[in-house]
This record gives C-alpha cells, sequence and structure tokens, in this order.
C-alpha cells in the first residue's frame, strides 16, 4: 500500500487499495492457511512426529506412578559441605 501511495501520491487510491489488500488476505487464508513462514515449521513438525511415532506410542501407555522418582531426602541444615557433596553421585539424574 505504501509503495503504490508513494509511487502515485494520490490519495483518493488507498481506500480501495485497503480493501483490496484485506480482501486479499482473507481469500489467501482461506485457501491456504498457513503462511509461508509457518509452513515449513508445519511440515517439519510432521516428519519429527513420524519419526518418533513409536517412542510416543510407548510413552502413551505409561502411567504416573512409571515416571515418578523416589523422593529425594533432606539435608539436615547441620550437614557439612563433605556429606552434601557426598551425596551428589548418589542422587538419579
Amino acid at each position: 500500500m505504501i509503495m503504490v501511495f508513494e509511487i502515485s501520491l494520490n490519495y483518493s487510491l488507498m481506500p480501495p487499495l485497503m480493501i483490496a489488500c484485506v480482501v486479499s488476505a482473507l481469500v489467501a487464508r482461506r485457501l491456504h492457511p498457513e503462511s509461508v513462514y509457518t509452513e515449513p515449521l508445519r511440515l517439519e513438525t510432521l516428519a519429527l512426529w513420524s519419526a518418533k511415532a513409536c517412542r510416543w506410542a510407548r510413552a502413551m501407555q505409561k502411567t504416573v506412578a512409571d515416571l515418578m522418582r523416589e523422593p529425594v531426602p533432606p539435608i539436615r541444615e547441620t550437614a557439612t559441605f563433605r556429606q552434601i557433596a557426598d551425596r551428589f553421585p548418589e542422587q538419579p539424574e
């Protein structure tokens, strides 16, 4: 719109030009909902989904209890630095 106005310097072109831009945007969105920017992302997501479908299917069959960890015992406020450092290898990642 700005380019057309800059070339023509005619204010009377602006309302029809704005209407044409809105109509063209609505028609384009109706014909193809994805934009130039989001279409590659959607395709990449579909490719990742198909590659990981088996892993996702197995993960969906798990329950919350399968994913829970044992509670971490608290550290006493009187613990020494050495006692705290010794606990790190014991804890699961």
